[in-house]
């Protein structure tokens, strides 16, 4: 949304650009080049807020700045004129003063130019513009910096699947061309990816690398290593994160959770653009909320139902600091029982408390001195919660479950009773779900000693360990059907996360499995008509009770921890 301020701004550069009313931006018909004012002495650059970037005083700067405006081509005003970044610019020279509008396109996906400058006209010749190159913007705004290392700044814009590369020297355009080619791969798990893709260089300093008919949910990757000025000095490449490949995913920027029919129709969804984890609420068939944690410690409760979404009002705690946080960048994770206003909450992964937000209620529960807490659940009527936390000390993959009443008494203690293999030292979110009020459900996966690859042990508070039980498995005809939906898989080296039948009752009960697959997304399998299709490559979140299948879906690489507990 733009703020008043840019309005107004943009609104003056509308007037500069339909009207001729000043002396000051003053045309040579002969030449089409600007009139500038005698001697200049100061070179001033003014934001949107009339605040001043730039004040330029140097002589041998000032005079760099007006050579460069002085060889500027005419341009063009387009109908409607792409708008940048906006600023003014102020020359004052010795006879007079010249305001001029200075319009910075290379943060845009146009190919040329990188910017603009708009003068008024006289004599009914009307306003004109002329182009900037990257190397004149630069000197304009941020002065003479040849002493710094050479870069090439990274700029990926999902929405038009372009991405910028700006540089602080010129570039040798060969080595940038060479590095994009000899780098390019998929960097999706759609196998034989076809795509097109231009290097457009605005200016020797600018390029705009365009790629086309990328198919949904796919993504091409490529490096710039290798890349040299025209100079022949090295180039560091700076992307706006960590790691070494620039990676474009197709389509506009979107991620959230999806609804499909059995006929891969989309029928619902609801965006989650900061989602860093998903869970569920306390209980399998008790509502059967998700609960969705942003990067920003907010928290949204969804009913997979309906569809409906609501905030979950944050409580402040300046009494109690901590910093511990998942992997994902879970810091508080939250326990809701059935019904009911009261809840419980792993702040820092270290304390439990029960909160009454209405009774303006924090009672602690328990304190975990390492900040070592897997998982929390409440029970369905609120009366009792679940905590799991790291068994070894080392956040290795057992988990010990408690179990306390609201009152914070330890009701239970079972060592080692959960288990999810991965790396020591890695702090995951572990799923859990009470059965009913005495019983609850904890995973087990990849424990080596298990028959079952994926699968839970259940524990009555009162009597321990009753059952060790095995994940939902698809029917042999179903894994068949799969094998042959994803070219060059032999069923033995892909790992199913998750596969869950359809609720349904009546004659389409037996007929459709869902199944995600680890690094190939989500399949839907039609049992009837020997045939599976890909719902996308995001985690398997359920069925609803019409049948809809509910998944991630994002179309920018946005893939948050998922822990679920069928």
């Amino acid at each position: 949304m733009f703020s008043r301020k840019r309005i107004f701004f943009v609104l003056i550069l509308s007037i500069i650009i339909v009207q001729a009313c000043s002396k000051n931006g003053e045309l040579d018909k002969n030449t089409a080049s600007l009139a500038l004012p005698s001697e200049i002495q100061v070179v001033k650059v003014i934001n949107e807020e009339s605040g001043v970037v730039t004040e330029h005083r140097d002589l041998d700067g000032i005079e760099a700045i007006v050579a460069g405006l002085e060889k500027a081509e005419l341009s063009y005003i387009g109908d409607p004129e792409q708008s940048g970044i906006l600023y003014k610019l102020e020359l004052v020279g010795s006879d007079r003063s010249l305001m001029l509008s200075l319009n910075d396109l290379r943060q845009t996906n146009g190919s040329a130019p990188s910017g603009k400058v708009y003068a008024e006209g006289t004599n009914e010749s009307g306003a004109q513009a002329w182009a900037l190159t990257s190397e004149l913007i630069q000197r304009i705004l941020q002065g003479d910096r040849d002493d710094s290392e050479p870069e090439l700044t990274v700029t990926i814009d999902e929405d038009s699947d372009t991405v910028l590369l700006i540089g602080n020297r010129d570039m040798d355009r060969e080595s940038v061309e060479l590095a994009i080619q000899s780098t390019i791969y998929d960097a999706s798990s759609l196998g034989t990816l076809d795509y097109r893709y231009a290097v457009e260089w605005t200016d020797n300093r600018r390029a705009v690398v365009r790629f086309t008919e990328l198919p949904p949910e796919s993504a091409v990757g490529f490096m710039l290593e290798g890349t040299m000025t025209s100079e022949g000095k090295p180039v560091k490449a700076v992307l706006p994160y960590e790691g070494r490949a620039v990676i474009v995913h197709a389509g506009k920027a979107w991620s959230g959770i999806r609804w499909t029919n059995v006929q891969g129709k989309v029928v619902k969804e609801h965006a989650f653009d900061s989602a860093v984890y998903i869970g569920t609420s306390c209980c399998p068939g008790e509502g059967g909320t998700i609960i969705m944690y942003d990067r920003d410690g907010n928290l949204d409760r969804l009913d997979p139902e309906t569809g409906e979404v609501s905030r979950v009002d944050r409580v402040e705690w300046p009494e109690l600091t901590v910093s511990r946080s998942s992997d994902s960048g879970v810091q508080d994770l939250y326990a809701f029982p059935a019904q009911g206003e009261t809840y419980y909450i792993a702040k820092g992964l270290e304390f439990v408390y029960l909160v009454d937000q209405a009774a303006d209620l924090k009672k602690r529960i328990y304190h975990s001195e390492e900040a070592s807490i897997y998982g929390i659940a409440s029970s369905p009527d609120g009366d009792k919660v679940a905590v799991l936390t790291d068994s070894e000390g080392f956040l290795g993959s057992y988990a010990d479950l408690w179990i306390f009443d609201a009152t914070g008494k330890r009701l239970a203690h079972h060592e080692k009773a959960a288990y999810i293999g991965h790396s020591d030292g890695w702090h995951f979110v572990y799923p859990m779900a009470w059965l009913d009020s005495d019983t609850v459900a904890v995973p087990l996966i990849g424990r080596s000693d298990l028959v079952m690859g994926r699968g839970k042990a259940i524990y009555d508070v009162k009597k321990g360990l009753l059952a060790e039980e095995a994940s939902v498995t698809m029917p042999e005809v179903a894994l068949e059907i799969l094998k042959g939906a994803i070219p060059g898989w032999s069923g033995e080296r892909m790992e199913i996360i998750r596969a869950l039948p359809m609720p349904q009752a009546g004659d389409e009960s037996d007929r459709y499995f869902a199944a995600h697959i680890a690094g190939q997304g989500t399949f839907l399998i039609d049992l009837q008509e020997k045939q599976a299709s890909r719902a996308g490559a995001g985690a398997l979140l359920g069925w609803t009770s019409d049948g809809s299948l509910l998944t991630w879906y994002s179309a920018e690489g946005k893939y948050p921890e998922v822990s679920l507990l069928d």
